[in-house]
């Protein structure tokens, strides 16, 4: 896809270096995942998408690793029968973060970014539905009611509904 002006606009708002050095940390952040924080690396997944459109293939795959990562954390925390939080709360704060990225970009620009960020949402969650269909705790998807319930307690995953739905929504 060409840069349209309004990217143009964004790119050229953002010094060229400081955009160079976030694909730097972006990028080996990514490989090595050691070398950063899981928020650090989001925050910069998320600078990229707002500065550098054309990263944006790379930073939505990327996401869906944390949301990955975050109902795993989350069915784990069930199966194990922990009722408080991780002590590790980034992840949350990361989920947020993003959220709060993704429905601004909806908000201000419906138009082209509803389409895609619906597109990405709907399949993450299809994956993630399926990918943990057979955890424990996780109920049947002939119990529809209860499947959606147990759904919309996982703080990713309702983000990731809520996300669609703005979406869908602003189309």
């Amino acid at each position: 896809m060409a840069a349209t002006t309004e990217e143009s606009r964004v790119i050229q708002s953002h010094n060229s270096q400081e955009i160079l050095n976030e694909v730097h940390k972006f990028v080996t952040g990514a490989q090595l995942a050691d070398n950063l924080s899981r928020q650090e690396l989001a925050q910069s997944a998320i600078f990229l998408l707002k500065s550098l459109p054309s990263s944006r293939a790379a930073v939505l795959e990327h996401l869906c690793s944390v949301f990955d990562e975050a109902v795993n954390v989350y069915l784990l925390q069930l199966e194990t029968g922990r009722t408080s939080p991780s002590p590790d709360t980034s992840l949350d704060e990361v989920i947020d973060d993003i959220y709060q990225v993704l429905t601004g970009f909806i908000t201000s620009n419906p138009t082209a970014w509803a389409p895609i960020i619906s597109s990405w949402s709907i399949e993450l969650l299809g994956q993630l539905g399926s990918n943990y269909a057979e955890r424990s705790g996780v109920p049947d998807a002939s119990r529809l009611n209860e499947l959606m319930q147990h759904w919309m307690t996982c703080p990713a995953t309702r983000a990731l509904i809520d996300i669609a739905a703005q979406c869908i929504a602003a189309m």
